[in-house]
């Protein structure tokens, strides 16, 4: 298995056309159109009671099959991929290349991310709040802090939360499912996901990872997902 960094190495920072056409893209996507209105404390947590009871915890254990793009300024990559989810708070994902080769083996364990051998580079896969968020699952951590509650119009609500040291992540919710989540550091989006969801079954249809300040895009089209019976424990060890 190859190492993942040696599709996915970083670019330099230098403003192209490219680049401007990017962060353009960007701001015309997160521009809202709707009223946007505080919520109470005491508002929020019935909201959260009320919409988001089954969006913490895996319902069953999946088999899901998909496919994967990587755009970058000067690189495109595609393949196929498979992750294996388990409940009620276990992920393992695998990318491979067209021809078959593994580009990436990564596991998500509650809030650890565990990482197969020389694959230390996670550019694709950012933290494990996003990664829970690319799975339809509303998990920002034991640790967060809520710092903001917001209606946008009549039917989403947004959620911001403090997360570690200058970081916040944001999240976008209609009917308590995912749309957008973004990782905010000292004010600055970094991270941004945007879902489109199977609402009875809650797994995404469709995933788009963007990393702002490297101008990456990573697109996730699900193929097939099928339930099945519990995984073998060492799945979730892809580092050994």
């Amino acid at each position: 298995m190859r190492a993942l960094g040696d599709y996915f190495s970083e670019r330099g920072q230098s403003t192209s056309p490219v680049h401007l056409i990017f962060f353009f893209c960007i701001a015309m996507t997160s521009c809202a159109t709707y009223q946007i209105v505080d919520m109470t404390p005491t508002s929020t947590e019935r909201w959260l009671a009320d919409n988001l009871v089954e969006g913490y915890s895996l319902a069953n254990n999946r088999f899901v099959r998909f496919e994967w793009q990587l755009r970058e300024t000067d690189l495109r990559v595609q393949g196929q991929g498979v992750a294996r989810l388990g409940v009620p708070d276990k992920a393992r994902v695998d990318l491979f290349l067209e021809n078959g080769e593994g580009v990436l083996a990564a596991a998500l364990v509650g809030g650890e991310i565990r990482v197969g051998q020389d694959q230390s580079y996670l550019g694709v896969v950012p933290s494990p709040p996003l990664l829970w968020a690319s799975l339809g699952l509303f998990r920002p951590g034991k640790d967060a802090v809520l710092v903001s509650s917001n209606r946008l119009g009549n039917d989403r609500v947004r959620l911001a939360y403090s997360i570690s040291n200058g970081f916040q992540i944001s999240y976008d919710l209609l009917e308590g499912f995912i749309e957008r989540v973004q990782l905010i550091e000292d004010g600055q989006t970094v991270h941004i996901v945007d879902l489109e969801i199977d609402a009875p079954e809650r797994l995404p249809l469709k995933a788009t990872y963007r990393n702002v300040v490297s101008y990456r895009e990573l697109v996730i089209d699900l193929k097939t997902a099928n339930g099945v019976g519990s995984y073998d424990e060492s799945i979730w060890h892809p580092e050994y």
